[in-house]
């Protein structure tokens, strides 16, 4: 019967749409880097067969053109503060209870603030016991991906996978907001 037809085709154009609905659902905004924030960091560095894990608390002011890492050793303790002043272009690299030394070097790139526009949503995944936006970058044989949790929008996770490598920065502790710019200021025995 014709009733039975058009219901047929209803029935099949309603179960295409239901099946389809996850590829309209709303991909969320970009993420927004925060211009300040403090945040205990762990970053691993894999080349090759090597491993490296290096953890701290890291302090970031776009304003300021400042970002700060005060490094652990193994056992938890501070081993140093590298200072990464961009209005200089100067990086200062002081071991814990210092006050005599401090290494310096010149910084030779842009200060470091994702730039989202490049990345592709790539969906949402757990990582740890967040659930997290994936948003992913290729260039050349490299892919950046970017996880911030779905719900407050703070970021977890930035992986970079190279041919011969892979780095990640995993984000615990992340506080957005203004940084104590006494934190940037050059200790004395810098400015020498």
């Amino acid at each position: 019967s014709l009733y039975a037809a058009i219901m047929k085709v209803l029935f099949i154009a309603c179960f295409i749409l239901a099946a389809a609905a996850p590829a309209f659902a709303d991909t969320p905004d970009r993420p927004e880097w925060p211009e300040q924030f403090t945040a205990r960091i762990r970053d691993t560095f894999r080349v090759g067969g090597n491993e490296n894990i290096t953890e701290g608390f890291f302090y970031f002011s776009y304003p300021a053109k400042f970002q700060r890492f005060d490094y652990e050793d193994a056992n938890g303790n501070e081993e140093g503060e590298l200072l990464e002043d961009f209005n200089s272009g100067v990086v200062y690299d002081i071991p814990a209870n210092s006050t005599k030394l401090c290494f310096k070097e010149k910084i030779n790139v842009p200060m470091r603030v994702p730039d989202f526009d490049r990345f592709d949503y790539v969906g949402v995944q757990m990582r740890g016991p967040f659930e997290c936006y994936v948003w992913s970058h290729t260039f050349g044989p490299n892919v950046v991906t970017y996880y911030e949790t779905s719900n407050s929008r703070t970021p977890i996770e930035f992986t970079v996978t190279q041919p011969h490598g892979f780095f990640a920065t995993i984000y615990e502790q992340f506080t957005a907001g203004q940084v104590d710019p006494a934190l940037f200021n050059i200790p004395v025995q810098c400015s020498k």
